[in-house]
């Protein structure tokens, strides 16, 4: 944490750690997570909105949790302090990634690297999985509200930090109240900063999983079980990048800030107007904003997707779609 943000951008580091595994033929990851600098200090506009406070409980609300859902991942060590992290590193550990480092200088590969490995023919998939445990209680607990119909998972960014990238909750609402509730209904996850704000009044009378706003390991077990993902991109959605078995359909509408601007997007190794390199055919990027005319576009095609390459998951067996 010397180096590396506290954010959703973790998935891409574990995923990148389970890929160097199978490349080295290894049975199991063992994540070890340093204090660094990045937990007292950021960015000004972002130290206001995220602060240490925030960053710290992180640690245990989103980095541990995201490391559950790496199966291969049977050990986790939370270092107190940079000494006790060397002494794994020098002291224990038999394999290091990133090569090369050591806690005095940290290096963290840029995360791009998992889309370059894959345009070269590196398999991505598989990563994340939701654990057993979790698919059930999230099916048992949303299964009467849908009453049969697919769920529509609607992940919202309600965020501070760059508004402008924030989901357009208007739009959301208009296009949940629109879908025919016998076949689909809309479940909504809110942002984890604001889950606990009074529902905006687009959203009344809709179905709101307010556990996975909290919890990782839910909101994964929502992802994998939906019949689709939709949403603007973000950084939960990166847990759906990494799951082959989650449906999604993302919007981005490129310029809405200094992170998404077409030039930094191929920095960043995207494929500019185009899917993630190892995205499979149930999973879509749209590279615009999300009005309710683009959401309801978007929902045709993924369904149209969905039926040319239909998922199996729990939640949709015995649902008859036609």
């Amino acid at each position: 944490l010397e180096i590396a943000p506290i954010t959703y951008d973790f998935a891409s580091y574990l995923a990148l750690a389970e890929m160097e595994r199978r490349k080295r033929g290894l049975n199991k990851l063992h994540i070890v997570i340093v204090p660094g600098r990045r937990l007292e200090k950021e960015f000004d506009d972002y130290q206001h909105i995220v602060t240490p406070q925030m960053r710290q409980a992180r640690i245990m609300d989103m980095l541990a949790p995201l490391a559950k859902l790496l199966p291969s991942c049977v050990d986790l060590t939370i270092c107190a302090s940079k000494s006790e992290a060397a002494s794994l590193r020098f002291a224990s550990a038999a394999h290091i990634w990133p090569g090369g480092y050591s806690p005095t200088f940290p290096v963290s590969p840029h995360h791009r690297l998992v889309r370059d490995r894959a345009r070269q023919g590196e398999a991505v998939f598989p990563v994340f999985t939701a654990p057993r445990e979790a698919m059930e209680t999230v099916q048992q607990t949303l299964a009467p509200q849908l009453e049969g119909a697919l769920p529509v998972v609607i992940t919202l960014r309600e965020y501070g930090y760059n508004p402008a990238r924030n989901s357009n909750i208007e739009a959301w609402g208009a296009f949940a109240r629109g879908l025919d509730k016998t076949q689909h209904r809309a479940v909504f996850i809110r942002d984890t900063q604001t889950a606990s704000d009074p529902i905006p009044q687009a959203l009344d009378g809709q179905i709101i999983y307010t556990p996975a706003s909290y919890d990782p390991v839910l909101r994964m077990a929502a992802y994998e079980l939906a019949y689709m993902n939709l949403a603007v991109m973000h950084g939960p959605m990166e847990l759906c990048w990494y799951n082959q078995a989650c449906t999604y359909g993302l919007f981005l509408e490129a310029g809405t800030a200094p992170q998404n601007t077409e030039e930094a997007m191929i920095n960043q190794g995207f494929n500019l107007h185009g899917d993630l390199p190892f995205a499979t055919a149930r999973q879509h990027w749209y590279w615009q904003g999300d009005t309710h005319d683009t959401i309801a576009h978007a929902f045709d095609d993924m369904v149209t997707r969905i039926e040319k390459n239909p998922p199996e998951t729990e939640m949709q067996a015995g649902h008859k779609h036609d």
